[in-house]
């Protein structure tokens, strides 16, 4: 991890200059060649963190998301006040990556020592070397957009989107990927039990599913409210992109296990060969539609989530020989509230309180309100013991 630490270091070293070039902006290499420190600090937590997560140490996984995560923000809060700029994010940046080794040693009593066993080695490197090409296809697939609109469209534009996008990716990030970081060791435990992989990945997609899918959905419906009145008229291009974007996150979400029971059923190959193919088809359709505004992008991740999705599902499905009816059972109750949220908040803004003298404020806490009683109360009366099932499983997270 320390090697290729450095060797992505001397890379990003290497091509700030060039990158410059491609952004028409000098500012670029210096803020690069600094904020590419952190790929030379982080490897020093990286076999304590995945310790954690192997031994499924829920609550200092929780303290080792949180604190990096929470004491960056403020230096960065602080340093463009007193008018830093852009580098108040990036030094926030460098204290984050360095908060995360800290305490990563902290939580975690594994020292390093200077003891080589190749076989191991050889083992490792062999599996590892086709998660460690999915993660790079993977990082380029989800930041060529970005790229683009940079490019072609402007800071503004960027801005704009990565905030739309961020905004709409939210359950997912946030609250799916808690879960999904853990799934590969869970999975890995039952690897030689096909009937409890199968049980532990419909469990898992349906718990996320009646978090994420109703989070995601009420996001689409109300960002013309939320973001004129938290975010200013200013941002009002943004809706269309929440709006779309939104829908990937759903799937985003669903998807996320997938790579993890590939990897734990010891067959990362599999989603190395996904991801090839979804790079191959990005690059054009991205290079398409981003010349063409904000709305052409997300409308093409919307599509490409459209066409990949299905095969993503088909192919861990086949895997771990589930039935479509069995994975249509744990998301059936999700996606039925969903729509009653869309029907009701499309109810509320469009005929209901048409006419009414109501503020922002009171249509958003109105609409969000009754959506979200609705939903629980469709989720208690369909699926009571969903609710039961998660607090013992919270519980048993924050026991361990």
């Amino acid at each position: 991890n320390v090697t290729l630490g450095i060797i992505w270091y001397l890379a990003a070293f290497g091509l700030a200059p060039y990158l410059a070039d491609f952004f028409n902006d000098v500012r670029v290499v210096s803020i690069l060649r600094v904020m590419a420190l952190s790929l030379l600090i982080l490897p020093f937590g990286s076999v304590h963190n995945t310790l954690l997560t192997k031994q499924l140490q829920f609550h200092k996984l929780f303290y080792l998301a949180l604190i990096p995560a929470f004491i960056p923000g403020l230096v960065s809060i602080f340093l463009a006040l007193v008018g830093l700029g852009v580098w108040s994010l990036v030094y926030g940046s460098l204290v984050a990556a360095f908060l995360k080794v800290l305490v990563a040693w902290i939580l975690n009593p594994w020292k390093p020592r200077w003891r080589l066993n190749l076989s191991l080695a050889r083992r490792l490197l062999s599996f590892g070397g086709a998660v460690s090409a999915e993660r790079i296809l993977s990082w380029l697939v989800n930041t060529l957009d970005d790229v683009l609109v940079g490019k072609w469209l402007g800071g503004a534009a960027l801005g704009i989107y990565t905030l739309g996008f961020n905004i709409s990716i939210a359950p997912a990030k946030y609250i799916s990927s808690s879960l999904i970081r853990i799934a590969f060791p869970a999975f890995s435990l039952l690897q030689n039990n096909k009937d409890a992989i199968r049980n532990a990945f419909l469990k898992a997609i349906k718990y996320i599913a009646l978090i994420t899918v109703p989070l995601g959905v009420g996001i689409c419906m109300t960002a013309d409210l939320f973001v004129p009145l938290f975010l200013g008229e200013l941002w009002a291009q943004s809706i269309p992109v929440i709006q779309l974007i939104s829908v990937y996150g759903i799937f985003m979400s669903i998807g996320g296990l997938l790579p993890q029971v590939y990897k734990a059923l010891g067959r990362p190959d599999i989603y190395l060969k996904y991801v090839s193919a979804r790079c191959l088809v990005a690059v054009p359709v991205y290079c398409y539609a981003v010349p063409r505004g904000l709305i052409a992008v997300s409308i093409a991740h919307l599509v490409m989530t459209c066409i990949f999705f299905p095969v993503n599902i088909y192919l861990g499905l086949r895997i771990m020989a589930i039935p479509l009816r069995r994975l249509f059972g744990a998301l059936w109750v999700p996606i039925a509230g969903a729509g009653g949220i869309v029907f009701i908040t499309f109810l509320l803004q469009k005929v209901i309180f048409i006419g009414m003298p109501l503020g922002a404020v009171s249509r958003l806490a109105l609409v969000v309100g009754m959506a979200a009683s609705f939903y629980v109360a469709h989720v208690l009366i369909i699926s009571r013991n969903s609710f039961g099932e998660m607090r013992s499983l919270l519980k048993t997270a924050l026991a361990k």
